[in-house]
């Protein structure tokens, strides 16, 4: 599993800002919900979040994602569940499904991290899946761009093989198709509750959308906020 999403944002990694830029609501709302700095961002990719914030930092696994960052922002090399980070933080942020695609284990060692790096007064925010909310075999577009070198559509089939679930991309890049395949962790709200419990984090509120909307069974995403 680990090798296959490495091997995945090696490869989106010279496309990912340039994709992903416009995704901003998960800012907006972390900016409107008054969290404080210092922040460290989980598994930051190229900084998406964290470089528009004062008093920041980042935590990414993967070079090459770092690397291929349009804007530098002050990022750490290193692995979620096990930080090189003091008892520092008034906000840690875990954005865009990142724990989707995590075992149960490896989301309660981010957790417990999270926990460690958090101040006593401090919160986390997190944003999952409401469980699988898309139709097996119904491909949808992601995003897609063009600039002076490139022309790419990025597009995602969920698809369902040997009892586990997947997300299928599919890139058009200058006329040619590049596939690559993530396996995804459903996670409802019942198991985020548990497993915040294990990591010793209480749950101060479920929103099911970037407007705050109230959190229900047909709601496609969690946004939570932890705090100790």
């Amino acid at each position: 599993m680990i090798t296959e999403v490495e091997d995945f944002y090696d490869f989106e990694s010279k496309f990912y800002d340039n994709l992903y830029s416009s995704f901003i609501d998960d800012l907006i709302f972390i900016k409107k919900y008054g969290f404080e700095p210092p922040y460290c961002e989980l598994f930051s990719g190229t900084g998406r979040i964290s470089r528009f914030l004062e008093n920041s930092c980042g935590l990414e696994i993967n070079k090459k994602m770092v690397l291929g960052a349009s804007t530098r922002y002050n990022a750490v090399i290193g692995d979620a569940r096990m930080t090189p980070f003091k008892k520092h933080f008034k906000t840690v942020l875990i954005p865009l499904n990142s724990l989707n695609l995590l075992d149960r284990n490896s989301r309660i060692e981010v957790l417990r991290e999270s926990n460690r790096i958090l101040l006593d007064n401090g919160k986390i925010y997190l944003e999952i899946m409401n469980g699988f909310p898309f139709k097996i075999g119904n491909e949808f577009l992601v995003s897609e761009f063009s600039d002076h070198r490139n022309n790419v559509s990025v597009f995602i089939t969920p698809i369902s093989e040997g009892g586990r679930l997947y997300f299928k991309y599919r890139y058009i890049i200058n006329g040619e198709t590049v596939t690559k395949k993530l396996m995804i962790f459903p996670i409802s709200s019942k198991e985020i509750e548990e497993e915040a419990k294990l990591a010793n984090l209480k749950i101060l509120h479920i929103f099911g959308g970037f407007n705050f909307e109230e959190f229900n069974a047909k709601s496609d995403r969690m946004i939570i906020v932890m705090t100790k």
